[in-house]
């Protein structure tokens, strides 16, 4: 844009373009995963020579196409929750749940929007220092995706799931370590060379102005990529015979409070289940939720017992008698008597979903909340399958940063992430899910066995390859070898560093309150190209 005034009119296109890089790199699209740094770098590019008043709008355009653009499926998710969980005495109308779903989408993609408002306003009043600013940019974005809240916590570096190759950066870095890898090439790319000039001499002269250099490291992440996408991890293995079911059942039908229909869908469940047992599975898994009703341990166990009589592990709600609470649980029998029993209630709930925030207030003010609370779990833990430790998560637990890493701590060699992905309807949101989860898994250096009621179901090894995969949307079952190392691999010690990024990240975001707290108390300072 040269030195003089920066055209508003090439900065707005600049962002709006950036705002469809990302979206066109990130899961489902995925069509080059390097657009995940091209829009940042565009979106840094637009705020050179910004006010912080321009910055904040240039912020809400990218954020806008981001947002927007990536999670349409938002509004249908909202109305198709609100149209069958409550039941027909609390269920708003079809109109109703409909305008219920378009509010939603809204007010999310508001607020998901400001976190790149708060991005780029800090890139403005951040530092001039083009050495400082390496450190400031990444950093700056870190700590909005660690502590920004968001009901779908997705990370940018996520998104380099598209490619086997740079996937990898996820052990090697970590999730939000790529992030702030993707933001450190994004803010080298967008330099002019001709700001090199007086700085001293440079490395090489064609790194002078960080585009060469963003290139290479790039091309590093590529190269060591490629080494560890074709590798095999080493060393003794352990088995076990895991089904699976994809029952393809309606969400109508899950949540139907007619006895019969309750009893028809238990029947199904038993007679699939047992038609795996020939095939002589350790384990048969179900997807989140799939039991109707609500049941108590000793149900379930007697349910096993009478009916079952295969070791299986199924997901629905507990209850505990004397208790008004309800958990969402994965139920497990170790055996096909069920006398040896495990469970997992859900620890991490999902935003109005499974909790409503301020519930409480708003029921007293007299504000209908067509929805139950369900409880929090206490703790992760594992369960044996054959000779495998399993440690489960369910829905978007598997996406959230702690969840594989705290379950690989408690002696996890495998993953076990069950889900209901047919809320999202026929979009690009499963895929979404997906990604997020299986970048988790190769973050943790853990195995993934994906289960869902409807697809995508998949199994992947410790590096995310994947091994087996069901199609989206169909009914499918099948019995997997599945074998994993018997010590998982041993994590990036790169990657254990730069889990302090989110601390310091946190120091980033305050130094920068206070900063413009102290602007705005001296009568404020016009920050415009210089």
């Amino acid at each position: 844009m040269g030195d003089g005034e920066p055209n508003g009119r090439m900065q707005g296109i600049l962002a709006l373009a950036g705002g469809a890089c990302v979206v066109l790199g990130f899961p489902p699209f995925s069509f080059f995963p390097p657009l995940l740094i091209l829009g940042p770098l565009l979106l840094l590019r637009a705020l050179r020579g910004a006010t912080p008043r321009r910055a904040a709008l240039l912020g809400a355009l990218f954020g806008s196409v981001v947002q927007g653009g990536g999670f349409p499926w938002l509004a249908g998710t909202v109305t198709r929750f609100y149209g069958v969980v409550p039941g027909p005495e609390q269920a708003p109308s079809p109109a109703a749940a409909f305008w219920l779903g378009i509010g939603a989408f809204l007010v999310w993609w508001l607020l998901s929007s400001f976190a790149w408002v708060l991005f780029s306003v800090g890139v403005v009043a951040g530092p001039r220092d083009r050495r400082a600013r390496l450190l400031w940019v990444p950093l700056l974005w870190v700590a909005i995706e660690a502590f920004y809240p968001r009901i779908f916590p997705w990370a940018l570096g996520a998104g380099f799931v598209g490619w086997g190759w740079t996937a990898q950066g996820a052990w090697l870095l970590g999730v939000e370590g790529l992030s702030a890898f993707a933001l450190l090439l994004a803010e080298l790319g967008a330099r002019d060379p001709a700001e090199a000039r007086g700085e001293g001499r440079a490395f090489l002269p064609a790194l002078r102005g960080g585009r060469g250099l963003a290139l290479a490291l790039l091309l590093l992440l590529l190269i060591f990529g490629a080494w560890r996408h074709g590798g095999a991890p080493t060393g003794p293995e352990v088995t076990a015979r895991i089904g699976y079911v994809q029952g393809g059942i309606s969400l109508e039908r899950r949540h139907s409070r007619s006895a019969e229909e309750q009893l028809s869908l238990l029947a199904e469940v038993v007679d699939r289940t047992r038609g795996l047992a020939g095939r002589s599975p350790d384990l048969v898994v179900w997807a989140e939720g799939i039991l109707p009703g609500v049941r108590r341990e000793e149900w379930f166990r007697e349910w096993v017992r009478l009916k079952v009589g295969v070791p299986v592990a199924v997901g629905g709600l507990r209850a505990v008698r004397g208790d008004p609470r309800i958990w969402n649980r994965l139920f497990v029998a170790l055996d096909g008597a069920g006398e040896r029993v495990y469970g997992y209630d859900k620890v991490d709930r999902l935003a109005f979903g499974e909790y409503f925030p301020l519930r409480g207030p708003l029921t007293a003010i007299g504000v209908p909340i067509p929805a139950a609370t369900i409880a929090a779990g206490e703790e992760r833990g594992t369960f044996p399958v054959g000779g495998i430790a399993v440690g489960p998560s369910i829905c978007f637990e598997g996406i959230l940063p702690a969840t594989a890493l705290e379950l690989r701590e408690r002696g996890a060699q495998l993953h076990l992430n069950v889900t209901e992905d047919l809320w999202y309807g026929e979009s690009g949101a499963p895929h979404q899910h997906l990604a997020l989860t299986r970048m988790r898994a190769i973050e943790a250096g853990l195995p993934l066995l994906r289960v869902t009621n409807a697809g995508v179901s998949v199994l992947t090894d410790s590096r995310g390859r994947v091994l087996q995969r069901s199609p989206l949307g169909t009914d499918f079952a099948d019995v997997l070898e599945v074998s994993v190392p018997e010590s998982p691999e041993p994590r990036s010690i790169l990657a254990r560093t730069l889990v302090s990024l989110q601390p310091l990240s946190a120091l980033v975001l305050l130094f920068w309150a206070i900063r413009g707290a102290q602007v705005r108390f001296r009568g404020g300072v016009k920050r415009g190209a210089e």
